[in-house]
């Protein structure tokens, strides 16, 4: 996996695969704008960030031989009660 792609992966997933310094810089481009290091804690920021990368995190997965996303399934939510 490339460096580029582990930042896609931690933008969608909140799973932390890079240094955090590296992913803020990433997000704070992705966004347009300055985060601060405690709006990571928001979840409106997360929700923010996922909205853009998410059609980079879906390319991403069909790149995969092993992940197709199917059209017109129902996403489950995740033990949180996200999408």
């Amino acid at each position: 996996m490339t460096f580029e792609e582990k930042l896609t992966v931690t933008a969608f997933t909140k799973i932390l695969m890079v240094d955090m310094n590296d992913f803020h810089e990433y997000a704070e481009k992705l966004l347009e704008r300055p985060i601060m290091t405690h709006e990571f804690a928001l979840e409106s920021v997360w929700k923010e960030i996922q909205d853009k990368v998410r059609p980079d995190f879906v390319a991403l997965c069909e790149k995969h031989p092993h992940t197709k996303t199917r059209k017109n399934v129902k996403c489950k939510r995740n033990y949180h009660g996200e999408m």
